[in-house]
C-alpha cells in the first residue's frame, strides 16, 4: 500500500540521519531521554490498601453509582441475563480486576453470577 511504503521510505531516510540529529545539544538529550520514557500508567508498582479495594459483597451496591456507563451496562446485563458475551467478560473482568479484584475474588463473583438460572 502507498502508506507503507511511505513509511517505510521515511523510516529508513530518518535512520540515515539520526547519528546527525543525535548529536544536535537540543535534541540529543531528549532522544536519549525518550528511549527510556513511559508515559502510560504503571499499574505493577502501585498497591491498593484493602479499604480502598472493591468487594464481591459491594459490587451491586456501588454499581449504579460509581461504575462508567460501560461497566455499568455490563453489570446489569451479567445481572438480568447471568451471560456475558466473551469480550464484554473480558473487559468487565478487567475493569474489576483495576478496581482491586483478587484472582479469589473474581472467581467467586462470577461463579456466583454465571450459575444462577435465567428466567
Amino acid at each position: 500500500s502507498r502508506f507503507r511504503s511511505n513509511l517505510s521510505k521515511n523510516l529508513a531516510i530518518g535512520h540515515k540521519t539520526l547519528p546527525t540529529v543525535s548529536k544536535d545539544e537540543r535534541i540529543g538529550p531528549i532522544l536519549k531521554k525518550l528511549q527510556k520514557a513511559y508515559l502510560g500508567p504503571d499499574y505493577g508498582k502501585t498497591s491498593m490498601s484493602k479499604t480502598d479495594q472493591l468487594r464481591p459483597e459491594l459490587v451491586d451496591a456501588v454499581a449504579p453509582k460509581l461504575f462508567p456507563l460501560c461497566m455499568r451496562s455490563c453489570h446489569s446485563a451479567l445481572k438480568t441475563r447471568h451471560h456475558l458475551q466473551y469480550h464484554a467478560r473480558v473487559q468487565f473482568r478487567l475493569f474489576l480486576k483495576g478496581c482491586g479484584f483478587t484472582m479469589h475474588d473474581a472467581l467467586q463473583y462470577f461463579q456466583k453470577e454465571f450459575c444462577k438460572k435465567a428466567g
